[in-house]
C-alpha cells in the first residue's frame, strides 16, 4: 500500500525587494511606494525618543514627540475648517468632531507641555530604531556578533544562538510586533525571529521563521523550548519579508504579510518585554513597529488533511489514536509509537512499543512534539484518554506481555494525570486477560464503563467493566453474549438518549444492548455490515457517528450515522483511502468534528480531517 504523507500548507511568499516601506509614523501609518528599491530605515522615525524605541501619537501633530506651540500653530492654520473644506487637515481633528476649533484646542491643552510617552495609550504608536545597543539585553557582549546601525538590528549567529531584548517595557500585554526580516548569508539553515513577552527570568514567547517551518515556542526559564503550533512554509536567503507576531488575549500568533501561519492559545505569560532572536547564518530586522492591542487572528483553512505526527518521529510507526477535548480548551491524542503494527521488545527497542501524547491549542490545526506517557516494557498499544469532572485524565491501554506458555498476554492498563497531563502516574493493571481499544465512558449517572474484549482458544467477546467510584476500584468484568458470532471485539459503548446502553463490536459487526447500566447485556445480534475498530461519538445535534475501517472496493477508513439513535445505519461515506482507522472524533470550537485516524504500513502517521454532520445525516468534508 502506497503511504501518503500530508502536513501543512507549502506557501512561498512574495518577497518585498521590489516594493518600498515608507513609515508615517505622525499618526501611525503607513504608506507603500512601489517599483522602488527597498530603502530601509534611513532616517529615525518622528516622536519621543527613549533608548532605540520612538514614540509618536495623533496628538503631537507635528511629529516631534512633544506637546507645544508647534501643535498649536498646525491646528491654528487650520481653524474653524470642516471636514472635506478647505484647509482642512484631519491630524488636527483631535476630537473626531469633523471640525478643526476649540474642542481639539481643549485636547491639546490638557497634555500642553507632555512628553509622547505619558500620553492615553489609544493615541499612541510606536517604532524601534536600533541604533545604540548600549541599553539593550544581549546575549552576547561582543557587539561585533549582534550590532545595530541606522535602524537595522544584525545577528551573526553562524557560531551560535544569540538573542537581544529592546528595555522597554511599557508596550502592555496584548501587542504586536512587525519587522523586515532578512537571512543575509547562509549557514546550515535559515532560522531567526520574534520574542514576546519576554520576562526577566528568560521566559517568553518565540515566533521562529525557518527556511521550511514556523514555529511557536514557549521557553522556559532554563531555555527549555517547547513547541506550541507549527507549520510548513519555504522561505529564502537574500529576500526580505514583512514577518510579524502577536499576543493578544492568551492567543498567540505569527505571520507573513497578510497570512496568518500558525496560532495557538497559552496563557503562562502576559506583559514584559519584545526581543529578537537567530539561530544561524547572518540576518538583518528592520522597520520595526509594535502596536497595542491589535485584534485577534485567524489562520484560514487551508488543509483536507492534517498530519498530527509523523510515525517517523515515533520509531517510525504511529497508529491508534485517541482524542478527547481538555477543560481548559486544549484537544489531547494518546497514540501508540513502535517500530511496526507489533513491537515486542528487542535489542534495538528494549522497551517495545509505548504510549505517546500530543497537544493542539488551535483545534486541530496544529499539534505539539509527542511525549512519551507510559512506557512499561512490553508492547504497550491501542490507548484511549478522558478527562473526568475532577480534572483528572484517565489514559487506558493494553499490553502485550510474553507469560511463557502461550506465547503472549493481554493486560489492561491505566495511567492518570492530575496536572493536566505534565506528568502521569505509574500504569496500573486494571484486568488481566482482556484487552481495550476504546476510551473509558462516563455515563449520565457518573459511572465510569470501559469497553473490554477477550480472545481465548478459537473464540473471542466483548465485555465491559464498571467503576463506581471514579476509578478507583473496577468491578468483574460483565460479558456480552456472543451468540455463536467470533467477536474480536475492540468494544465501544454510548449511552443512547433513552438511558439505556448499546455496544459495537468487530468483526462481524455485531451490537448489543443492556439496560441496567452494563451489568448484563443482550445477546449479540449483526447490524449488517462488516468491519473493524468501531468508534461511536454523538454530534451535538444528536447524530451519532460511527467511525470504522471497512473492506470496501480496498480496506477504507469510513463513518456511519444513524439517525434514530443506533438503530439503522446509513451507507458508508469514506474519510480516506488509507487502511488504518482506528478513528477517534473530538467535537471542535465552532461546532464541526474532528476526525483522528492512522495510515498503516511501514512509516504509518496519525492524520486528522474535519467534518459537519446536520440534522438529516449529510455529512460536508472541511478544511483546517
Amino acid at each position: 500500500m502506497k503511504q501518503t504523507h500530508r502536513k501543512g500548507r507549502t506557501l512561498r511568499f512574495e518577497p518585498l525587494e521590489a516594493r518600498a516601506l515608507l513609515a508615517v509614523w505622525s499618526g501611525g501609518e503607513a504608506a507603500a511606494a512601489a517599483g522602488e528599491a527597498m530603502p530601509g530605515s534611513a532616517s529615525p522615525p518622528a516622536g519621543q525618543r527613549i533608548g532605540d524605541l520612538y514614540i509618536s501619537s495623533t496628538y503631537d501633530i507635528d511629529g516631534d514627540g512633544f506637546i507645544g506651540p508647534g501643535d498649536s500653530a498646525l491646528l491654528s492654520g487650520g481653524w474653524f475648517a470642516s471636514a472635506g473644506g478647505e484647509g482642512w487637515n484631519p491630524a488636527c481633528d483631535l476630537d473626531g468632531d469633523g471640525f478643526i476649533g476649540p474642542g481639539d484646542y481643549a485636547v491639546i491643552s490638557a497634555y500642553w507641555f507632555q512628553g509622547c510617552e505619558g500620553l492615553p495609550d489609544g493615541t499612541k504608536s510606536y517604532g524601534i530604531y536600533p541604533d545604540d545597543l548600549s541599553n539593550w539585553d544581549l546575549s552576547e557582549d561582543d557587539t561585533s556578533k549582534i550590532g545595530a546601525e541606522n535602524g537595522t538590528l544584525t545577528f551573526d549567529a553562524r557560531k551560535g544562538g544569540l538573542e537581544a531584548v529592546c528595555p522597554y517595557g511599557g508596550f502592555g500585554g496584548n501587542i504586536r510586533v512587525s519587522a523586515e526580516f532578512k537571512a543575509t548569508k547562509r549557514y546550515v539553515g535559515l532560522s531567526a525571529g520574534i520574542e514576546l513577552a519576554v520576562q526577566d527570568s528568560g521566559e517568553c514567547y518565540y515566533a521562529s521563521f525557518q527556511s521550511s517551518e514556523a514555529v511557536l515556542y514557549y521557553v522556559g526559564s532554563d531555555g527549555q523550548m517547547t513547541e506550541l503550533a507549527s507549520d510548513t512554509i519555504s522561505l529564502d536567503y537574500l529576500k526580505t519579508y514583512s514577518i510579524w507576531a502577536q499576543i493578544t488575549g492568551g492567543q498567540i500568533a505569527c505571520g507573513i504579510g497578510e497570512n496568518t501561519l500558525v496560532s495557538a492559545y497559552d496563557s503562562r505569560l502576559s506583559g514584559g518585554k519584545i526581543g529578537f532572536r537567530a539561530v544561524s547564518g547572518v540576518d538583518t530586522f528592520t522597520d520595526i513597529r509594535i502596536e497595542r492591542n491589535p485584534e485577534p487572528t485567524e489562520v484560514t483553512p487551508t488543509h483536507e488533511y492534517v498530519t498530527v505526527t509523523y510515525g517517523q518521529g515515533s520509531f517510525g510507526y504511529a497508529a491508534f489514536p485517541d482524542v478527547c477535548r481538555l477543560d481548559d480548551g486544549r484537544l489531547m491524542a494518546v497514540f501508540y509509537a513502535g517500530y511496526g503494527h507489533v513491537s515486542h521488545p528487542n535489542t534495538d527497542y528494549p522497551n517495545g512499543g509505548r504510549i505517546c501524547m500530543v497537544y493542539s491549542r488551535d483545534d486541530g490545526r496544529t499539534w505539539t512534539a509527542p511525549k512519551t506517557i507510559a512506557d512499561t516494557g512490553y508492547d504497550d498499544r491501542d490507548p484511549s484518554v478522558v478527562q473526568l469532572a475532577d480534572g483528572r485524565i484517565l489514559c487506558n491501554f493494553f499490553a502485550l506481555t510474553p507469560d511463557g506458555v502461550s506465547g503472549e498476554r493481554l493486560v489492561t492498563k491505566v495511567t492518570e494525570s492530575s496536572d493536566g497531563g505534565q506528568t502521569w502516574s505509574e500504569p496500573v493493571t486494571v484486568y488481566e486477560g482482556y484487552a481495550v481499544s476504546s476510551p473509558i465512558r462516563v455515563l449520565s449517572n457518573g459511572t465510569l464503563l470501559m469497553p473490554l474484549y477477550r480472545q481465548a482458544n478459537d473464540t473471542a467477546w466483548g465485555a465491559v467493566g464498571l467503576s463506581y467510584d471514579q476509578g478507583v476500584t473496577w468491578e468483574k468484568p460483565a460479558a456480552i453474549p456472543r451468540n455463536g458470532f467470533r467477536l474480536d471485539a475492540e468494544t465501544d459503548v454510548i449511552e443512547r438518549q433513552d438511558g439505556s446502553l448499546y455496544a459495537i463490536q468487530r468483526y462481524e459487526m455485531a451490537y448489543s444492548v443492556s439496560n441496567d447500566g452494563g451489568k448484563t447485556w443482550s445477546s449479540s445480534r449483526s447490524v449488517g455490515f462488516h468491519g473493524q475498530c468501531p468508534y461511536l461519538y454523538r454530534a451535538p445535534n444528536g447524530v451519532v457517528v460511527m467511525a470504522l475501517r471497512e473492506e470496501l472496493s480496498t480496506t477504507q477508513t469510513t463513518i456511519r450515522v444513524s439517525l434514530d439513535d443506533c438503530k439503522t445505519w446509513s451507507k458508508p461515506i469514506i474519510v480516506d483511502d488509507v487502511p488504518g482507522a482506528y478513528a477517534s472524533i473530538a467535537g471542535r470550537l465552532d461546532g464541526s468534528l474532528l476526525i483522528l485516524y492512522y495510515e498503516d504500513g511501514s512509516g504509518s502517521n496519525i492524520l486528522a480531517r474535519c467534518f459537519t454532520v446536520d440534522d438529516f445525516g449529510n455529512v460536508e468534508w472541511k478544511l483546517l
